[in-house]
């Protein structure tokens, strides 16, 4: 069997990636060889896939203000496919597909995949123009979920319905698993020491306007007013972290809403916790979400297609309107009101949907079949 050289493009570097590093760690060295480049950032000689044997390239140090394509950086793409013998390119996200593309055509014609990852990625007129250049000159186009897809179809409605298919993210749960098989109270006293026996909520995301924690933290209070006996963790971080901490504060819950920041130990974390909370607006597909299920958590997620999709109709939490306050915080009092027993069938339910449907092993299997596909 002939060997397949794949380039693989990313934004930038800054740091280990597990999602994109289990993909292509899982992909079959016999059959792929990989090449991962980076169009930002330097090495640190401490990354997994570097310590995996997987050759990596970086094209520049990290710049805030890189926001226009570099010409400098194309003819470096070309001389990576040229001198790597490169069969196919991956680009991960719309910047990457741009230098993909230039780099396939001044190639020869390098056949091309590009992976999207959130809605809205046609958000522009000129945005729209770019992507009938681009588009035409990607062999497929990779949604990480069905609601994804139906985005880039809608903004993109002249493009083949066939070029564009779904292959959902997958995971590695080992961490989570192993985590949740830490007691509960174990966990909890490296957390928050002296909470052990409250009721525990949590949401993990990053501090922005679109992860709505702002209205969860307004229904939170709510909450409080009629439940003394649960707490609300946040982790992540972001550009509203001060406005977060600031609103926690003028509603006198300092003592009940608890911002963490960024964390390593989110497996931990949602193992300390009774029930997961997503509040976003808009999704791709929800890898925290997906986490907390494998979990073993019931979850009160945001009514929006991304979330249903991973549900798909099991019993696995509660659906809200994560533009309405009251709704959200109805959602979190009904959960905390049902038996044990319940919250516990719930996330049974959860985890096998996240463990049996969401893996790393399915998502790398069947972006193997694409590359196949496209290299015969």
């Amino acid at each position: 069997m002939t060997v397949k050289r794949l380039l693989h493009i990313q934004t930038k570097f800054s740091g280990d990636y597990p999602l994109f590093d289990n993909f292509v760690l899982s992909l079959d060295r016999n059959r792929f060889e990989n090449t991962v480049c980076f169009l930002r950032g330097m090495p640190d000689n401490k990354t997994r896939l570097e310590r995996e044997g997987i050759d990596t390239v970086y094209l520049g140090k990290n710049s805030n203000t890189e926001r226009r394509i570099r010409l400098k950086k194309i003819f470096m793409l070309k001389d990576v496919v040229k001198r790597k013998q490169i069969d196919l390119i991956h680009s991960h996200r719309h910047k990457p597909t741009v230098y993909a593309v230039l780099a396939s055509v001044l190639s020869g014609g390098v056949p091309v995949v590009s992976t999207v990852h959130g809605k809205g990625r046609t958000r522009s007129r000129k945005r729209w123009f770019v992507n009938k250049f681009l588009l035409k000159n990607v062999n497929r186009i990779v949604a990480v979920s069905n609601a994804v897809r139906d985005d880039i179809m809608l903004t993109n409605n002249w493009l083949s319905p066939e070029k564009v298919v779904t292959v959902h993210n997958g995971l590695d749960y080992k961490r989570i698993l192993q985590a949740s098989g830490i007691p509960n109270n174990e966990i909890r006293k490296k957390i928050l020491p002296g909470h052990e026996s409250t009721f525990w909520y949590g949401t993990v995301g990053r501090l922005k306007p679109v992860k709505n924690q702002q209205r969860l933290i307004q229904a939170f209070a709510k909450v409080c007013e009629q439940k003394s006996d649960c707490l609300l963790l946040i982790a992540g971080d972001g550009p509203l972290k001060q406005e977060l901490r600031a609103l926690v504060s003028d509603l006198k819950l300092d003592d009940k809403i608890f911002l963490l920041g960024y964390r390593t130990d989110i497996p931990e974390i949602l193992g300390a916790l009774d029930v997961f909370i997503l509040p976003s607006l808009s999704e791709g597909l929800v890898l925290s979400m997906l986490e907390a299920m494998a979990s073993g958590l019931p979850v009160i997620a945001s009514h929006i297609d991304a979330s249903e999709e991973i549900m798909d109709g099991q019993e696995c939490g509660l659906l809200m309107d994560p533009f309405n306050v009251d709704d959200i915080c109805e959602k979190v009092l009904m959960i905390r009101d049902f038996d044990e027993a319940d919250r516990l069938r719930m996330g049974d339910r959860a985890r096998a949907r996240a463990t049996e449907t969401f893996t790393v092993e399915r998502m790398t299997r069947e972006m193997a079949g694409i590359y196949d596909e496209l290299l015969l």
